[in-house]
């Protein structure tokens, strides 16, 4: 179950918009530049924290995309982390359905 509150995403929303430097729209394997990250370190602790929240199985946050995506490494299994992507609009508590409130179709 996750801890992820509407005021996390909230505060997400607003790390992203005071930090543009966090925008990066790389290139394949490509990172942000290691003096952002120095120079961003207290924004991307909090972001992490925030993920964390969001995704038990996060590792390290990489960076925003344009698109409105999330990308950072995580477990996809105990002894392998890959990369992953999450929409900021399905992070959205307020778009979260729970499922014991459904019609029953998936």
């Amino acid at each position: 179950m996750s801890t992820y509150t509407q005021a996390d995403h909230d505060r997400l929303l607003e790390l992203i918009k005071k930090y543009p430097q966090l925008t990066f729209e790389n290139d394949g394997y490509k990172y942000l530049p290691e003096k952002v990250v120095k120079a961003h370190a207290e924004p991307i602790e909090e972001i992490s924290v925030l993920l964390r929240k969001w995704n038990p199985v996060f590792v390290e946050f990489n960076n925003f995309k344009k698109s409105g995506t999330v990308r950072y490494q995580g477990y996809w299994s105990p002894h392998f982390i890959g990369v992953c992507y999450d929409r900021l609009a399905d992070m959205n508590p307020a778009n979260i359905q729970d499922p014991e409130v459904t019609d029953g179709t998936l």
